[in-house]
């Protein structure tokens, strides 16, 4: 990706992140968000946390390179990433495969207990 998309990326990050970004310094944030971007650098993955994720806001960004947070980070990154398979599709045959096995109905109520008996 081009400086252009990453620095994008790290000021999108430090305006997101931040609880207050107008109070926090720019250079030191920039340096943590490119440490982040570093890890996971999909920019729609960082829009996707903002849009889907409400507890995501930090005094500063350093707190996501702790083992905590950073665990955090990376579970979110796999619920973004996992997707459902289809189904397979099964072929139904026209042919009947084995014996069809008689089952003894049991009465469902006292009063099909007494008629069977």
């Amino acid at each position: 990706m081009s400086r252009n998309v990453e620095h994008d990326t790290c000021k999108f990050i430090i305006a997101n992140f931040c609880v207050n970004p107008e109070r926090v310094s720019f250079h030191h944030q920039l340096k943590q968000a490119k440490k982040l971007y570093a890890f996971f650098p999909d920019p729609l993955f960082w829009k996707w946390i903002v849009r889907n994720r409400d507890d995501y806001k930090v005094y500063t960004l350093v707190k996501y390179l702790e083992p905590e947070r950073f665990k955090y980070l990376k579970e979110i990154k796999s619920i973004k990433e996992f997707d459902l398979k289809k189904n397979d599709t099964f072929k139904i045959e026209k042919e009947k495969i084995g014996e069809d096995k008689q089952v003894e109905k049991k009465p469902q109520n006292i009063i099909d207990f007494l008629k069977n008996g």
